[in-house]
């Protein structure tokens, strides 16, 4: 159990709000110092993600001012969705990582108003559809 609470400890470390603007990617996360969320951080974000097998994703991502998120995403074109809850963490005002009660893992950066959806190793996503990896922060 112990194991665990430090397992979501530093992944919600990892989560965080903020650009990478050293250049260098954030920590691992056994070693990830947290910061608490900033205020910007929490509210809405939408856009929609690109599909491996379908048009795209609608993706609402919600971050509650208690660290607990919400994420809903629904596939285009098909009769399949899912819900997630959680909790989200930050890490040196650079990255943002949430992990839902089964334990999977996403990482965002934050970008002027926006998420961009980060991949496993907690790079940008590159190429064509990069662009497409994007959350905007809907206004209140």
């Amino acid at each position: 159990m112990k194991t665990k609470k430090h397992l979501l400890f530093a992944f919600c470390a990892v989560l965080s709000c903020g650009g990478c603007s050293d250049g260098k990617g954030p920590q691992d996360l056994p070693d990830a110092k947290t910061v608490p969320p900033r205020e910007t951080c929490f509210g809405t974000y939408t856009g929609t993600l690109p599909g491996a097998d379908c048009p795209g994703i609608e993706t609402t991502l919600t971050l509650l001012q208690d660290s607990t998120f919400q994420l809903r995403m629904v596939y285009i074109d098909r009769e399949t969705s899912f819900e997630e809850e959680g909790r989200f963490f930050q890490e040196n005002d650079t990255l943002l990582a949430v992990q839902s009660k089964n334990g999977h893992r996403q990482y965002y950066r934050i970008e002027q108003g926006s998420l961009r959806h980060l991949d496993a190793d907690k790079n940008a996503i590159a190429g064509a559809l990069a662009d497409r990896y994007v959350l905007t922060k809907k206004s209140k």
